[in-house]
């Protein structure tokens, strides 16, 4: 009977433990396991390839090609078209041999119409006693034509190239491009690394500069230029007091050669061995390709009329290019 009483008590107490012990609940997702994950976004489409058979956008501008100068230029370096006496020059070194700097007595400027016809091809060269040589940069200031001849600076009238005269001789090595802010004249010495600020008497001042420097241009009160062997862009302190500051683009380009500014701040640049016209956004990194071509060398706008010129210097030739903003 003891022994009957001790299994009911043990009976018991395993009822009760059973009753006592609860079941463990479910696990529960975690917030991460319930998320909704969206599909990763599907790579853009790599941009079309550039060429000068179809126009192209650089932001709101878009370029086209409508005329090319295909005889008559020699070695073209330069492309002014001047708002003030309506002429568009062009400087011609005039060399089959790269002797882009050598006072050999030749070279020679012409004026063309803004339809790619040649009106003068010589309508300024080598005079007894006002040689010419090696013609490159050029800029119109109250009347006179300038333009860099190897290590000198010479003028002329600008409506009919009267009175050529050497403007003034400085200690320099390669006289390349010129510029005007309506002021001054600014020169680039491209082997001595240096620019200079000129005024129309001739009294002028040495400005800090890049290595190399090219192209050189004025807008909105500011100085811009281009380093060939740098191959950067850089804003010029105008005094000459602080260092040059760069874009930050050496990564993209050759060597640079020219550079003209859109009126919204779109920065237009040649890179001679590198091929290509680009425009530089005005956030100053966004680079577009423009035009795929040979050796551009030093570029002109004629904002009034819409219209880039390019120089392409070993091939003998010019295009020209109508820019619009959509």
């Amino acid at each position: 009977m003891k022994e009957v009483r001790i299994g009911f008590v043990l009976l018991a107490v395993a009822v009760v433990l059973c009753g006592c012990k609860k079941q463990a609940p479910p696990p529960q997702p975690k917030p991460q396991d319930t998320e909704v994950r969206q599909p990763a976004p599907k790579p853009s489409p790599a941009p079309e390839p550039v060429t000068e058979s179809k126009p192209v956008t650089a932001g709101v501008w878009t370029v086209q090609k409508f005329a090319t100068i295909e005889t008559g230029l020699v070695a073209p370096e330069s492309i002014l078209p001047d708002p003030v006496s309506g002429q568009i020059y062009v400087s011609n070194i005039d060399t089959q041999s790269e002797a882009y700097w050598e006072d050999d007595g030749k070279g020679f400027i012409s004026i063309i119409a803004p339809d790619g016809a040649v009106k003068t091809l010589k309508w300024l060269e080598s005079r007894p006693q006002a040689t010419m040589n090696a013609p490159k940069g050029m800029c119109v200031l109250n009347g006179k034509l300038y333009f860099t001849d190897n290590t000198r600076l010479k003028r002329c009238n600008a409506q009919t190239g009267a009175d050529p005269e050497r403007f003034m001789d400085l200690k320099g090595q390669q006289f390349n491009d010129l510029a005007t802010d309506g002021t001054h004249i600014w020169m680039t010495d491209t082997q001595a690394g240096t620019i200079y600020r000129i005024d129309e008497e001739g009294q002028y001042t040495e400005v800090k500069s890049p290595p190399s420097v090219n192209g050189i241009t004025c807008w909105q009160g500011k100085v811009f230029a281009v380093s060939w062997g740098e191959h950067d862009i850089y804003e010029i302190d105008p005094e000459g007091e602080q260092e040059p500051q760069a874009f930050g683009l050496a990564a993209e380009f050759k060597t640079l050669d020219g550079i003209e500014f859109l009126e919204d701040g779109t920065c237009i640049v040649s890179d001679f061995e590198g091929g290509k016209v680009c425009a530089v956004l005005p956030d100053r990194k966004t680079i577009v390709t423009l035009a795929e071509l040979e050796t551009p060398a030093d570029i002109g706008i004629d904002q009034n009329a819409g219209i880039l010129f390019v120089p392409q210097l070993k091939a003998n030739k010019a295009t020209l290019y109508k820019i619009t903003k959509k």
